[in-house]
Formats: structure tokens, sequence, C-alpha cells
């Protein structure tokens, strides 16, 4: 497993800074896998915020053949209850390494979807492949689903519309 910096922003009032990292494995994000670490002027820890999975083996096997698109798209319109088996979808691109594809299912969906290798945890030291994706529907919710990327079975499904905060941001930013 890797850790990958994404950022670092420093407080000028209090010298703190606040680190981000991101978890990684086979070159691949792991879902949910960000921490953020708050040092001070000195360099010593105060706080972490965050989850990473425990034990991931950096030289563990890589995943048996990934689901295409178009077999990856039925399985994320069915984790979010959406009939998909006489869907039209279609392609729009897929990367060289075949990590990242985008799609459209236009008469269920209201955008293209995109979806790019995520690794999901399943226990510790376990993460399988996954595709994660948006779908914006005509219906009464749009979904954030992630079907596992070699069977298609749902791992994980947020309604959108239900889950949304209803409370308004309010947030200091600091440039560097």
């Amino acid at each position: 497993t890797n850790l990958e910096a994404l950022g670092e922003s420093t407080s000028p009032a209090t010298g703190l800074s606040m680190i981000r990292l991101r978890q990684s494995q086979r070159g691949a994000p792991v879902f949910q896998g960000e921490l953020r670490a708050l040092v001070d002027s000195k360099g010593r820890l105060v706080r972490t915020v965050g989850r990473l999975v425990p034990g991931l083996s950096t030289v563990s096997a890589a995943p048996a053949r990934l689901l295409e698109p178009i077999p990856a798209v039925r399985g994320l319109l069915r984790g979010a209850g959406i009939e998909a088996e006489n869907a039209i979808i279609e392609t729009d691109s897929i990367d060289s390494g075949g990590k990242s594809w985008t799609a459209e299912a236009g008469a269920v969906l209201t955008r293209p979807l995109r979806a790019s290798l995520v690794y999901f945890p399943l226990a510790p030291g376990v993460v399988a492949p996954a595709w994660p994706a948006v779908l914006m529907t005509r219906g009464e919710a749009d979904w954030y689903v992630l079907v596992d990327a070699v069977h298609g079975s749902l791992l994980y499904r947020k309604n959108l519309r239900t889950q949304a905060s209803t409370q308004p941001a309010r947030f200091s930013v600091y440039t560097q």
C-alpha cells in the first residue's frame, strides 16, 4: 500500500499545517482511504482524522480480469435498483489501461457516468477492485454506487438526494 500526499495548507494565524494523504493499492485509490494529519509548527503530530485500511500488502495479487464497461454499468444500475437488462448502454471512452471509462444509459440516466478503478475494503488487509459511479437518474433518487469490478455485485450504495446536507457550508480557505 502507498500513501500519496494530496496537499498541505498552513494557517498563518496558528502555524498549524493540515496534510492530506490518500491510500492506494496497485496504483488505484482505496475507497474512503484518506487521512488528514494536523501538525504544529515544530513538526509534532497534533491530530489525525480519517481511515486507512490496515494490513494491505504492496505485493498483493493482481485482480482477475475486470468487468468491461457495459456489464459494469448494468451492475451499477442494478445496485441502484434500476432495471438494467434492457437498458441501452453506450461506451464513450476507455483509457488505455482499462482503469477508467465513460458510458451513457440515456433512457435511465440524465448524465454520462464516469468510473475509475478503486479498491474497496472488505476486511483488514483485504480489498476488492471496484467500479464507482454517480448515477443521475430520471427518478426520485440519484445514487453513488460501487460494484465489484470482477463480479458486478453491489458493494456500496448511497442515495445522494436523501443523504445530502440541508445546512449551508461555511469554512475558511487558506492559500499558499
